[in-house]
């Protein structure tokens, strides 16, 4: 009895959420091509929402600019390729590194600034590769950006495992990257640097009294933040066979970082895969109906969250199995 109860535990926490995954790959298989591209927009947003959770939502570095991560990832992989022909997924993971390099860079000069400042900080930073990435033609091709071509087929001993002109293919890599990125972000919350984050989240002089590097461990909650965001941002370039400024490095994509986890949950491991599930499917809404001016509404959706909802969905959920919870004490007192 003793051994099976030993095993409750790993079941609850690998065995049931692989069943899930696998389930969930067979029925996206079963969809229709529209439905397939919302659930790897879904994988993305999970991405991008876990990626800035990191480090705005564990580490309290409110980064308005990840569309410099993001950005710098579709870029690097894309030019790689269509210039030197490079596997795009060995680019991805060259962009992945120039945005930890460009995080460290970001770190060391724009950390000693503190709350809004910061915030803006980022957001001209990511404002100025936009510019630059613009009016770079003859490397980035400008406004028109760069067209790649058809994504090379993934094979292991000459036996083609994706084939990349099906979008089951980049639904499999983007699932496996959320899916690696959520375990990553487990492990580094309940790990001595996830305490050292949220206590320098709650009070950076009570953080530094203790003997914390404050530096040192936002450094690394961004840099890590910048490695998945920059992934994201070469797996959507090399999804949408182009990348050019507007789309990669616009305000949209941090935008879209910072909705994700507010609408799910700041600070916790779940809140952006509820908060991409919601933020997708209000996108998706949104845009049916009101087209260009659904920017201006995600703007007033993040004042009613920030506003109304601060704990997100995640909270709401919270409430609601406590207050059950309160009605079975009382039921059973009774």
């Amino acid at each position: 009895m003793k051994r099976f109860k030993n095993t409750s535990p790993l079941i609850h926490k690998f065995v049931i959420p692989a069943i899930a995954l696998i389930v969930l790959a067979l029925l996206v298989q079963r969809m229709p091509t529209m439905y397939q591209h919302v659930m790897i927009s879904f994988c993305v947003g999970i991405i991008l929402g876990q990626s800035w959770n990191l480090s705005g939502g564990y580490g309290g570095l409110f980064s308005f600019g990840h569309a410099a991560f993001f950005g710098t990832g579709a870029y690097i992989s894309s030019l790689l390729f269509v210039k030197i022909g490079i596997n795009p997924w060995i680019g991805m993971l060259v962009g992945g590194a120039a945005a930890i390099l460009l995080a460290v860079f970001i770190g060391y000069i724009f950390l000693r600034l503190k709350g809004i400042y910061f915030a803006i900080a980022t957001l001209g930073f990511a404002e100025v590769l936009r510019v630059s990435a613009r009016n770079l033609k003859n490397v980035t091709g400008g406004e028109e950006g760069v067209i790649l071509s058809k994504i090379p087929s993934f094979h292991i001993f000459n036996i083609e495992i994706l084939n990349f002109s099906d979008k089951m293919a980049f639904f499999y890599i983007a699932l496996l990257i959320a899916l690696v990125l959520f375990i990553i972000t487990h492990f580094i919350t309940n790990s001595k640097m996830g305490y050292y984050l949220m206590t320098n989240r709650e009070d950076e002089e009570v953080a530094e009294s203790l003997g914390i590097d404050t530096l040192t461990c936002k450094i690394f909650a961004l840099s890590v933040s910048a490695l998945f965001t920059a992934i994201a941002g070469a797996l959507y370039s090399s999804y949408m066979g182009m990348v050019a400024p507007e789309p990669v490095y616009g305000h949209e994509i941090s935008l879209e970082c910072i909705l994700i986890v507010i609408m799910g949950g700041i600070g916790t491991l779940w809140g952006p895969v509820l908060g991409a599930l919601i933020y997708i499917l209000l996108t998706e809404i949104i845009t049916g109906f009101f087209g260009e001016f659904h920017l201006l509404i995600h703007g007033v959706l993040l004042i009613i969250f920030i506003m109304f909802l601060p704990n997100g969905a995640i909270g709401v959920i919270s409430r609601l199995f406590r207050s059950v919870k309160m009605k079975e004490g009382k039921n059973v007192a009774l």
